[in-house]
This record gives C-alpha cells, sequence and structure tokens, in this order.
C-alpha cells in the first residue's frame, strides 16, 4: 500500500515497543481502493457510524458503528468500502518489538492476532482516537506526550479485548507448515489473479503434485484452485464496481476475464446478482442508509 504517512511515533507497554504509522485514514479521510494487499504491520479499523465491507483473508466482512478489526500481518485484504452515506472510520497500523526474551503477557496478547478480530461496542476506544485527533488539531503545549499517552491508552485497551475474549470472529490455528502454505497460497493469488494462471505453476512453487495441491487447497480453503482464483477475481470486481465508474467490460479485463459474458456468469454464481445489479445495490445502500 503506497500511502503517505503524516506521523509515526513509539510508545512502550511492559517491556514492548509498539511502531505506530498514521496517515489521512487516521483522521477519517477517504482511502483510495486498493483491491487486495498485505503488509507486515497489524492494520486496526475502528468504525466510529455508518457501514464497510472488507475482504479479508478470502472472505467478506460489513461492518458497522462501534465495530473494530484488527487485521494481522502478511494478511491479505482490501482497504475497506464504505456502504452507507456519511460512513466515518479511523485506521492505523503498528509493529512491535520486545525489549527482552523473557515472557511477557502483553506480547502474547499481540501473537495471538494471527488473521484476524473483530470486537463490539468500542465506544471507549472511539472516544481516545477522538481524543488523540483533537490533540493534534490543538498542538497544545506538549501534546507529542499527550498523544503517546493516549497511544498507550488505545492500545492497551484493544490488547485487554484480545486478552478479554471479546473476539467475536477470531483466529483459527494452522500449523507450521499449514500457515506457511496458505501465505504462499494466498500471495499468489493476489499477485497471478489477473493472469491466466494454472494449478500446475502453484504446484511447482510449493513443491507438491497438481493432485496434492488440490488436496491442500481445498483442506484450507474448502474450494478448488479454479474456484479460488474465481474468488479473488470477484473480491477485486467489487471493490472496483463500488469504488470506481469503470464499465462492466473494462472491469472484466482488469480482473483478467477476455469474456465479459463469462465474467458476469462467474460474478453472479459467487454473488447471487449481476455486476451492474450489484453497483446499483451497493449505490442505493449508501443513499438510503441513514
Amino acid at each position: 500500500m503506497n500511502r503517505s504517512i503524516l506521523f509515526n511515533c513509539t510508545v512502550k507497554l511492559e517491556e514492548v515497543h509498539f511502531h505506530i504509522s498514521l496517515d489521512k485514514s487516521f483522521f477519517g479521510a477517504v482511502s483510495c481502493s486498493v483491491p487486495l494487499h498485505n503488509h507486515a504491520d497489524y492494520e486496526i479499523h475502528v468504525i466510529k457510524n455508518g457501514r464497510y465491507a472488507f475482504q479479508i483473508d478470502g472472505r467478506e466482512y460489513v461492518l458497522g458503528d462501534g465495530n473494530c478489526v484488527i487485521i494481522g500481518p502478511n494478511v491479505y485484504h482490501s482497504i475497506g468500502n464504505a456502504l452507507s452515506e456519511g460512513a466515518h472510520r479511523y485506521c492505523f497500523k503498528f509493529e512491535c518489538s520486545a525489549a527482552a526474551d523473557e515472557p511477557s503477557e502483553i506480547m502474547e496478547c499481540v501473537e495471538a492476532i494471527k488473521k484476524i478480530c473483530l470486537f463490539e461496542n468500542c465506544t471507549k476506544e472511539i472516544d481516545m482516537v477522538e481524543s488523540l485527533i483533537a490533540e493534534f488539531q490543538t498542538r497544545q503545549i506538549g501534546y507529542i506526550s499527550c498523544i503517546s499517552s493516549l497511544f498507550s491508552q488505545l492500545l492497551l485497551t484493544i490488547l485487554r479485548d484480545v486478552s478479554g475474549h471479546r473476539i467475536s470472529v477470531g483466529n483459527a490455528r494452522l500449523s507450521s507448515e499449514e500457515e506457511n502454505r496458505s501465505v504462499a497460497i494466498d500471495e499468489f493469488f493476489v499477485k497471478n489473479y489477473r493472469e491466466n494462471v494454472h494449478a500446475a505453476e502453484l504446484a511447482n512453487l510449493l513443491g507438491l503434485s497438481v493432485r496434492q495441491l488440490n488436496r491442500v487447497i481445498l483442506r484450507l480453503y474448502r474450494i478448488s484452485f479454479k474456484q479460488k482464483l474465481s474468488q479473488m477475481r470477484v473480491f477485486a470486481a467489487k471493490d472496483l464496481l463500488s469504488d470506481t465508474g469503470l464499465s462492466v467490460i473494462r472491469i472484466a479485463e482488469i480482473i483478467g476475464y477476455n469474456n465479459t459474458g463469462y465474467f458476469i456468469a462467474t460474478f453472479k454464481k459467487f454473488t447471487g446478482m449481476t455486476p451492474e445489479q450489484f453497483r446499483k445495490t451497493r449505490s442505493d445502500q449508501v443513499k438510503t442508509s441513514d
């Protein structure tokens, strides 16, 4: 993701250092569409009001008022499309490192976030973010120290959410081998979904036969290689239909379909509606939402 960083800071919780980076999305600005991406940081979205649709780890999540989501490192996701007019959310990223090798409850909480954590009723977190933004806006004496203190409180509150099991969708744990394969498979599809790729290419990358690969994908995702490729293309198409005025023909070309009719049929199979119906539904949701 190639967004401009506006502010960096480091805070310390016990023996763990958190390196926080902020761009315009922290201050509620609308971000450009980034259909699918990953990075090494943890990414947090706090929804103040309205609804947002996220594609995370091969699934779609719709978040609303007071929801918070933590997306783990190297998990493929979209930036989130607003589904309602006036929707407002805050987003920031962090990475962390332990200052010592000794066991740390703080680090254990962070490491428990493998892929995605969802929380509800995050009014306390919203209040803290808005206090942070007020400090950035007023810039009174000592505001940098105040910002560091507020971020310490915000991170601790979020980690207590993790520790206290306020998680509504959590972390299915995979074996180390499965986790490595899952990351490699996700990366392959995200990088190549626009191309005419075949199972043999991914199988060769993982050192598997095509039959072994198909078994692995079925076990990890409960779908076939071909379905996984179509799924990634449909995810990307949803973002383009929601965020741009591009024609269905052009979107089909962008995501790797030479045949528009086949794209429309595939999209309908996954979503139950044509691309134009999906676009109209999303537009109507924005218009009619409170």
